[in-house]
Order: structure tokens, then C-alpha cells, then sequence
């Protein structure tokens, strides 16, 4: 999990990432921007395409207190 300047949220979790391009509005879409930029790196080896994440499906057990969690911030 990262945590998030967002203000309604702590931390955003993304146990995937990325999605099909299904209307004109997705030319705006900052996820696309963002993990196309780190496409290759280890937080975005698929850049946009589809990818599920099974090692992050145990982080929120691993949070101590009541946390805001903005799910799936890089899909939709």
C-alpha cells in the first residue's frame, strides 16, 4: 500500500492495475499516463495492460489501525 495526498483517503491499494480502453473519456485517464511512464519498472512491468497482483491481496491485515483505502486507484 502508498500512502496518498488524496484527501478522503490514507493509502491506495491496487491489487490490479490497469484496464480496456471503453470510451472517449479514457483519453484523460491519469492511471494510463502514470503506469504506461513506469511500464517495465517492478510497480508497472505491464505498464496499462490488465495485471492482477496476488501478493498484495494480504496488505490491508497488515494495517494496525482503521485506515481509508482507496482500492484499485490504477484500474477500472
Amino acid at each position: 500500500m502508498n500512502e496518498t495526498g488524496i484527501i478522503w483517503s490514507e493509502v491506495t491499494w491496487n491489487p490490479m492495475s490497469g484496464c480496456q480502453k471503453i470510451s472517449a473519456g479514457c483519453k484523460y485517464c491519469y492511471a494510463l499516463t502514470l503506469a504506461e511512464q513506469k511500464r517495465g519498472t517492478k510497480a508497472f512491468p505491464n505498464g496499462f495492460d490488465l495485471t492482477y497482483r496476488p501478493h498484495k491481496l494480504q496488505e490491508p491485515y497488515k494495517l494496525k489501525e482503521p485506515t481509508l483505502i482507496f482500492a484499485n486507484s490504477m484500474s477500472d
